[in-house]
């Protein structure tokens, strides 16, 4: 079986088209959680497609594939981290909530920035404190991430800090907290200055 998984990968590594590299992710699926250990060391290659394909199989994977991903989240490659939060993300399993949350402190903005999406797309309210920290981050990237997350979970503590966020110096920021805040319900006038 590890075997017929190297092919696999190694043959998605050379196909560029993409209803190729589709078929082969399909493969992968279907032998599901074997597959899962060599999908996530695959995420090390430099080729950011194949890196996209691989994040595909393990989504589409599901469940078995999440307590390997929450481990990816910990992997010296910032990419692997990436992928992994972007994976987690799209299972949507609140199991991953607490590991994501950690990687909200990660050195790299687009890190941060994909597990606030990813916790976005989880819709926990246990991120609802951590993302209103991230609303702070120094990257505008981070915070429209975070923005967006707390739109997505619609949560009202969200409200007061995303109101704060309407006068960030940085219009994509606004846009985003203010499109949060439609999420939740808010009209303006409820908000005094």
């Amino acid at each position: 079986m590890t075997d017929e998984i190297k092919k696999l990968i190694e043959k998605l590594k050379s196909v560029r088209d993409r209803d190729d590299r589709l078929e082969i992710i399909e493969e992968l699926v279907k032998i599901g959680k074997p597959a899962v250990e060599l999908l996530i060391d695959a995420l090390k290659n430099e080729d950011a497609r194949l890196r996209g394909s691989l994040t595909v199989a393990l989504a589409k994977i599901g469940k078995p594939a999440v307590e390997p991903l929450i481990i990816a989240l910990k992997d010296e490659d910032r990419e692997v981290r990436i992928s992994a939060a972007k994976a987690l993300g799209d299972i949507r399993d609140s199991r991953a909530v607490k590991s994501l949350i950690e990687v909200l402190k990660d050195e790299y903005w687009e890190v941060r920035a994909r597990a606030a999406v990813a916790l976005g797309k989880i819709g926990d309210s246990n991120a609802v404190e951590p993302l209103i920290e991230v609303l702070k981050d120094e990257c505008w990237e981070v915070q429209v991430s975070a923005a967006v997350a707390l739109g997505e979970i619609g949560d009202k503590r969200a409200i007061e800090p995303l109101t704060v966020a309407l006068k960030n110096e940085d219009w994509r920021v606004r846009t985003v907290a203010e499109e949060a805040l439609e999420k939740l319900n808010w009209k303006p006038e409820n908000h005094k200055d």
